[in-house]
């Protein structure tokens, strides 16, 4: 696995709509905070404990820094048929790739929410 750079999400069926549009805003040279993405399929190694994407996730976390803000992009979110603002978490100041391993739990299960599924109803 390579560190996902951001400017390479380009398939909003593998990365989200979210992903998609900063990608398409770096591709562009519009001025962004520096992120990156996260495949579904990573997402779902992350959740499975697979320590090859732990380790991508200790790149990511290195490039990045401490302190980071881990937010959704969930397939079909901020798309033509809905913006689901606010209806996913948002997990702030990540200081570590653990806290960032249980971000990313805590966001795929806002994706599950009672809320979540009632908006995309």
């Amino acid at each position: 696995m390579t560190t996902p750079a951001l400017c390479d999400a380009k398939d909003p069926l593998a990365f989200g709509g979210k992903a998609v549009q900063l990608g398409e805003a770096l591709r562009a040279d519009l001025p962004i905070p520096p992120g990156a993405a996260l495949s579904v399929a990573s997402v779902e190694a992350v959740l499975a404990g697979d320590a090859a994407v732990r380790v991508l996730l200790a790149e990511v976390f290195s490039s990045l820094g401490p302190n980071l803000a881990a937010r959704s992009s969930v397939v079909g979110e901020d798309s033509s048929l809905g913006s689901f603002a606010g209806v996913h978490a948002t997990v702030l100041n990540v200081v570590s790739v653990a806290e960032l391993v249980d971000a990313i739990a805590v966001i795929w299960e806002s994706a599950r929410s009672e809320g979540a599924i009632a908006y995309r109803a």
